[in-house]
């Protein structure tokens, strides 16, 4: 389903980045279609238009006016009918090819949906965030045992400090690419992922 959702973005002239996590955001955006200036689509990935998928895409609503659900099976009248009053685009996949049933918010004139949106230094934060990791990716996976966003920014960390073993927080804030908002805040976070991972053996305090 990735795939052609990314040939769809190329199409128009959009990279495509897979699991995006904004700054102060618990979850990753399954896709997000970016020109590296001001246009961004975001895409929430789902078989069925479910009710789950329409809330996920209202939040995303805080980053951009474009947003869509893309689904593999063609949603009933009234599903579409909700994802029109929220201002939420559809897309169908099916095989290598992609349909825009309902066009999203952005192409309605419609603005300020969301009651709250990022502020400037946020939405630039997610677009380094961005340029860091780079396009592609696989998106709308499941995360699995063992996996996660802070667990891919350990990783991140253990490879920067090879290369650098006396960087600080602050400069590891700023070199590896991350979703938190703050120095701190990683710093936080990634001190007690280690000691829980330490608590289950999985690495050596």
């Amino acid at each position: 389903m990735t795939e052609p959702l990314m040939r769809w973005l190329r199409d128009r002239e959009l990279d495509g980045y897979a699991e995006v996590i904004p700054p102060l955001w618990l979850r990753s955006i399954d896709l997000l279609g970016w020109n590296g200036r001001a246009t961004l689509v975001a895409i929430e990935m789902k078989t069925s238009l479910q009710h789950s998928l329409i809330a996920q895409c209202n939040q995303c609503f805080a980053i951009t006016d474009t947003v869509y659900c893309a689904v593999t099976s063609y949603p009933i009248k009234s599903s579409i009918k909700k994802c029109h009053a929220h201002g939420i685009g559809i897309l169908c996949v099916h095989g290598d090819s992609v349909t825009e049933i309902l066009p999203p918010l952005s192409t309605l004139g419609n603005k300020n949906h969301a009651s709250y949106h990022l502020d400037a230094e946020k939405m630039e934060k997610l677009f380094d965030y961005m340029r860091k990791c780079g396009p592609g990716g696989n998106a709308g996976i499941p995360t699995l045992k063992g996996k996660g966003p802070a667990r891919d920014v350990r990783e991140r960390i253990v490879a920067y400090r090879k290369e650098n073993p006396d960087a600080s927080w602050k400069e590891l804030f700023s070199s590896v690419a991350n979703h938190y908002a703050s120095a701190k805040s990683m710093q936080q976070a990634q001190v007690k992922l280690e000691e829980w991972m330490a608590l289950r053996g999985e690495i050596t305090p």
